[in-house]
């Protein structure tokens, strides 16, 4: 029996992205024709980009980055929450990180923010970032770290980590999409809120697969197969209505949150800048400590 050290779907997603890209390299196929932009996706009605475009990488140095990536954020939360809880949050953050992408580019466009109307209607990108950036929130709302350093600079509390990233990632490589990794982001706030956990299969559900003959063979088969774990599962036994029922307060909850964001992606932007303001350490503990809250709001 295989022992894998990768938990089980962890490995299949970053599988599937390395086998995507050497068929593209023996292939060589019109890479246009897979990226996404709001354009085709809204007018054309090429819905197919939402989900090809995620597994596309620019070239090796971009895959590697992001396999990385989801080999230390996914791999950990598959480890905590489960193999099958990782495959449905994964398939449907691929569809939504793509329609949030989308949404973002053309809400600019409409309410004219910046740029022409070519730059954000067929502005094309491509990768898993997106993604990623959803588990890093994700993961950052289950860390017991109170902080994290940004690239050895300075410290952020951890549930603000991702978002302070999101804009050092774009001083350092200008090029990268942002509109993508936001999307990817917000999805990831909305999800550690359980305003989307209507869309993942209950507890109850989980066990249930779990005890399918194929899936029992994977289990059995490979020591990487994560049995879900009742505890530390989001509470998924939340109903359709319990979920819509706490939309309003997750909503609330995640808007507050936004602000704090805000606070420290200027902090950051200060530091980048060289125009480092000093604070109290006993206030900034605090905040690091209490790392609001609202986190915890059910």
């Amino acid at each position: 029996m295989p022992s894998l050290k990768v938990p089980l779907f962890t490995l299949t997603i970053i599988s599937i992205n390395c086998l995507v890209h050497g068929l593209v390299f023996i292939a060589e196929p019109i890479l246009s024709n897979f990226t996404i932009n709001a354009r085709n996706v809204i007018y054309l009605k090429e819905y197919y980009r939402i989900v090809t475009s995620a597994f596309i990488h620019a070239n090796l140095m971009h895959l590697g980055f992001n396999m990385m990536s989801t080999l230390a954020i996914a791999g950990n939360l598959e480890s905590e929450l489960g193999t099958l809880w990782m495959a449905f949050t994964t398939l449907w953050s691929v569809f939504l990180c793509g329609a949030f992408y989308v949404a973002i580019q053309w809400l600019a466009f409409a309410l004219e923010i910046g740029g022409s109307f070519e730059e954000h209607l067929y502005t094309q990108a491509v990768g898993f970032s997106g993604v990623i950036f959803c588990f890093a929130v994700m993961e950052s709302f289950k860390s017991a770290q109170p902080n994290r350093s940004v690239f050895g600079l300075f410290l952020v509390p951890t549930k603000i980590y991702p978002w302070v990233l999101l804009v050092v990632l774009q001083f350092i490589m200008p090029g990268i999409s942002f509109e993508g990794h936001l999307g990817g982001a917000l999805l990831g706030l909305l999800h550690s809120f359980d305003i989307f956990s209507f869309l993942i299969p209950s507890l109850q559900m989980i066990k249930v697969i779990e005890d399918w003959k194929m899936i029992k063979f994977l289990s059995l088969r490979f020591d990487s197969f994560v049995v879900c774990p009742s505890e530390q599962h989001h509470e998924a036994t939340v109903s359709y209505l319990k979920s819509f029922v706490n939309l309003f307060k997750g909503l609330w909850a995640a808007l507050k949150y936004l602000g704090m964001i805000v606070f420290w992606v200027v902090t950051a932007t200060l530091h980048i800048l060289g125009c480092y303001i000093s604070r109290d350490t006993v206030e900034y503990d605090r905040v690091a400590q209490n790392d609001v809250e609202l986190a915890g709001m059910p």
